[in-house]
C-alpha cells in the first residue's frame, strides 16, 4: 500500500473475502502494517522477495559433503531457493547425479562437482532479490 489509509483500505478488502470464505485468522499470527514480514522461509515486502538471512548463511557455512546422504540435504536447502539461482538445474547436475540409486554412497567428488557446489553457494549469498513484476511497462 502506498499509504496508511489505503493500507486499511486492502485490510478491510482482505478480511471481508477471508469472511466470505468462511475461514478464520488468529490474531497473533498475523503481522499488520510492517514493510517486511518473513513467510515459508523469505522475506517478504515493498514488492520483493529474499530468501532468509539465517538460511543464506546456513548454505554458506555448509561443508563439503562426503555422503550421498549429504549432498540431497545439500540439495534440499539450496534447491528451495532455486527461484534466485538462474539455471539452478544445469549448474546443480554434477550434485545431482551424485544421488543416483547406482551411485555409492561414499560420494566421488570431482573438480565439476566441487565448482557447483562453490557456484550454488556463491549465487545464494549475492543477496539474490526478486521482484514484483510492473504491469505499467510492456
Amino acid at each position: 500500500s502506498d499509504s496508511w489509509a489505503e493500507h486499511l483500505e486492502h485490510l478491510q478488502k482482505v478480511f471481508e473475502r477471508i469472511r466470505e470464505a468462511g475461514l478464520t485468522v488468529k490474531a497473533k499470527k498475523c503481522q499488520i502494517g510492517l514493510n517486511r514480514v518473513t513467510y515459508l522461509g523469505h522475506q517478504v515486502g515493498q514488492g520483493t522477495i529474499n530468501p532468509l538471512q539465517a538460511k543464506v548463511e546456513a548454505i554458506q557455512k555448509w561443508p563439503v559433503p562426503k555422503s550421498k546422504q549429504q549432498v540431497q540435504s545439500f540439495l534440499g536447502l539450496s534447491g528451495y531457493y532455486r527461484r534466485f539461482v538462474p539455471h539452478y538445474s544445469q549448474i546443480a547436475t554434477p550434485l545431482t547425479d551424485l544421488t543416483r540409486k547406482n551411485q555409492p554412497n561414499a560420494v566421488q567428488w570431482t573438480d565439476e562437482c566441487q565448482k557447483a557446489f562453490n557456484q550454488l553457494k556463491a549465487t545464494l549469498m549475492s543477496d539474490p532479490v526478486l521482484r514484483a513484476p510492473d504491469f505499467d511497462k510492456p
